[in-house]
């Protein structure tokens, strides 16, 4: 920032983020930490179907399962979303979660991709 308040100020990210490579996107594109709901929701056996709306149904029973068997699950699945997390680190180049933040650079975005390979394709021409 040109104020030099940028380590001053903590960006979360949260909201659509529903898989694991969601998570260094949001940090290439700034932020300092996400907030993950849905997918812990889902690890705890929630049921999300988009037709003919947008429902979520807990199951049955769920209130008979034990505490430790539902903490485990989310442990699972953090687990594993830190485990593709550091494998994506990794092919960057980049060794601490931190480094991520900002570096656009790094990152594709399907406005750029869909521009440089389509547009020449497309392009209208001038009459």
């Amino acid at each position: 920032m040109a104020d030099g308040i940028r380590d001053e100020v903590t960006l979360i990210a949260s909201g659509g983020i529903g898989m694991a490579e969601q998570v260094p996107k949001a940090m290439l594109c700034g932020a300092d930490l996400t907030a993950i709901d849905i997918p812990l929701m889902v690890a705890l056996g929630l049921r999300i179907y988009e037709e003919p709306k947008q429902t979520m149904i807990w199951p049955d029973g769920l209130d008979n399962i034990t505490l430790s068997v539902l903490t485990q699950r989310i442990v699972n699945l953090m687990g594993a979303w830190h485990s593709q997390i550091l494998e994506m680190m990794g092919a960057m180049g980049i060794r601490e979660a931190r480094r991520l933040r900002g570096e656009t650079g790094r990152a594709i975005f399907f406005e750029e991709i869909d521009k440089d390979t389509f547009q020449k394709l497309f392009k209208k021409e001038k009459k």
